[in-house]
């Protein structure tokens, strides 16, 4: 069952001053909302879809192809030129009527390459009367035929298919799994980059709260004489710089907010309350694991294989395609003809039909070589991409979940510093407030709060969208301990 917007309102929903809907998410909320009704889930199930299909239509080509073909009816009515038994040509009028229909069952045969066919089928003639014909009627029955299509030495594209195929499904059902937690990634990107906002927004409401009580405590101070111009211009310009950066992260938080709505797919204004994220959970990730669960998972492993055998299928192609072709063609079947549809099947005859075609190249002028040596450097080329591809595909995991542990020590370092500085910032807002610093150091230390803030938000931010990242890489959730392949609903 999708999780919903509405389901979300349900259990969180506020409202605004003005009236507008808001709504207070989690991380892990967001997520589950992208992964139920954003734009790019529907994105995910159409490309699942057409792979699906696509398999769905090799595997019916697979089955036998039964068709009912007919002519009913076929009037002819002209004056045509008819060669007489000494030779010369006379116009003659003529009319007739005919009709046909029939049943073939058509079979591949992956294995050889060749294709089976049955056949029944009923003509009726009728002759119309005419100047110089009587009537008459006949029929032409084939109770009964067999046919054969098998190729000697011809390209065999069932067997490649039969290999590649259920590869290409496989991938696709990977690759929507892994659609699924490119989403998850975005989702918490959008969701950082707006929860950023809206701690930027309530930083800078604090600042704006301070700055306006120090410009009147430094006000006061001005009128006794205790501290000069200068020092009240600078609490002056720092009212206006919170003014200023206050209108700059309201600004952000609509931008963002428009940005994760249109993401979401919510098409209804709302605001959005983010709950800032736990704290960093205490799990390790083991690199040899991690690179154990990337293989068996991502549809990138499948993708090497599926074309290292479209590469060998193209190299046979163009080796068989211009050598030496034989191909055999044979048929049995029963066949009568009678003036009385009673009598056509009765007492039929036999009919027998073989061929065998041969094409043999005598000179191509090293065409066919040159094809050939063409496919096997393509061959070559696409072993050594997928060679370093797959180096790099184990690389790029190895050093991203380093990446993560370097990242949870910085969450560490920037949270300490956080705190350090906010420290720092009350202990000289109070000295400021009893005349033992100046307003040079205030600023500074309201900077060093401000800087350290931002530094420990993105250092958070770092860490989940790594984490993030890590499990689409893998598609395993490290912090639950499972795996993210999804099951597919098929489309049928």
């Amino acid at each position: 069952m999708r999780f919903t917007l509405t389901l979300v309102l349900f259990f969180g929903l506020l409202m605004s001053g003005s009236g507008q809907e808001s709504v207070r998410l989690t991380m892990q909320q967001v997520i589950d909302l992208a992964q139920s009704d954003a734009p790019d889930v529907l994105l995910a199930e159409t490309r699942y879809s057409q792979a699906y299909w696509q398999f769905k239509s090799y595997r019916a080509d697979l089955k036998p192809q039964l068709n009912l073909f007919g002519t009913l009816p076929n009037l002819n009515r002209a004056i045509e030129s008819v060669v007489q038994p000494n030779g010369t040509a006379q116009f003659i009028q003529r009319a007739n009527f005919s009709n046909n229909v029939g049943l073939t069952l058509q079979q591949v045969i992956p294995q050889t390459g060749g294709q089976v066919f049955a056949f029944t089928g009923l003509r009726r003639f009728d002759n119309l009367r005419t100047p110089n014909i009587d009537p008459y009627t006949q029929y032409l029955s084939n109770p009964i035929q067999i046919q054969i299509q098998q190729p000697i030495f011809g390209y065999n594209d069932w067997k490649w298919r039969k290999l590649i195929e259920p590869i290409q499904l496989q991938e696709a059902e990977k690759s929507y799994s892994e659609d699924m937690e490119q989403i998850a990634y975005q989702a918490v990107r959008f969701y950082f980059d707006l929860l950023g906002s809206q701690l930027a927004v309530r930083a800078a409401q604090q600042e704006k709260a301070a700055a306006d009580t120090l410009y009147l405590i430094g006000q006061g101070r001005f009128e006794v004489g205790k501290i000069a111009e200068t020092e009240l211009l600078q609490l002056e310009l720092r009212v206006m710089n919170a003014d200023a950066s206050l209108n700059q992260a309201e600004l952000d938080i609509k931008t963002k907010t428009e940005v994760l709505r249109n993401f979401l797919g919510i098409h209804q204004a709302v605001e959005f309350d983010l709950v800032p994220p736990d704290a960093i959970p205490d799990f390790m990730i083991d690199a040899d694991l991690a690179l154990e669960y990337a293989t068996a998972n991502r549809s990138r492993i499948d993708e090497f294989e599926r074309r290292l055998l479209q590469a060998q299928s193209n190299v046979e192609e163009q080796r068989k395609s211009g050598g030496i072709n034989v191909t055999m063609n044979g048929s049995f079947g029963l066949t009568q003809n009678a003036q009385a549809f009673g009598e056509v099947y009765q007492d039929p005859l036999d009919q027998e039909i073989f061929t065998l075609g041969l094409s043999v190249p005598i000179a191509d002028w090293g065409r066919q070589k040159s094809r050939i040596e063409i496919a096997k450097a393509r061959q070559k080329l696409e072993e050594q991409s997928v060679a370093q591809e797959r180096v790099n595909f184990e690389r790029d995991i190895i050093i991203k979940v380093q990446q993560l542990e370097l990242l949870r020590e910085g969450v560490v370092r920037a949270e300490k510093a956080l705190e350090a500085a906010n420290k720092r910032f009350d202990l000289t807002g109070k000295r400021y407030v009893i005349g033992k610093v100046d307003v040079t150091e205030l600023n500074l230390a309201n900077n060093d709060r401000e800087s350290n803030r931002q530094s420990y938000v993105n250092a958070v931010q770092a860490f989940w969208t790594a984490y993030y990242e890590i499990r689409t890489l893998t598609l395993y959730d490290f912090i639950n301990s499972k795996p993210l392949l999804r099951e597919v609903s098929n489309p049928d």
